[in-house]
Parts: structure tokens; C-alpha cells; sequence
């Protein structure tokens, strides 16, 4: 996981509709997270 500090300006025109930006010391976040998945075969349970 990665955490950048960016300026809300730059954000804002990103964040969908319905929803805000979330401050934490006057500062907004951009959080870049990687997953990894794996093909499993699934059986019926």
C-alpha cells in the first residue's frame, strides 16, 4: 500500500458523484493498494 499527500484541488474533479474528499490534518490522501489475485478452480459446496 502507497500513500501520496495530494492537494484536494487536484482530486476533485475525480471523486464520483455522491461523495467527498476526507481530510485528515488539513491534508487529503491518495492510497494506491495492489492485489494479486490467483485463478482457483471453485467446487460446489
Amino acid at each position: 500500500m502507497l500513500n501520496f499527500a495530494v492537494d484536494s484541488k487536484i482530486l476533485a474533479p475525480h471523486v464520483p458523484a455522491g461523495t467527498e474528499l476526507d481530510f485528515h490534518n488539513d491534508k487529503t490522501y491518495l492510497s494506491v493498494v495492489g492485489l494479486l489475485y490467483h485463478a482457483k478452480s471453485r467446487r460446489a459446496l
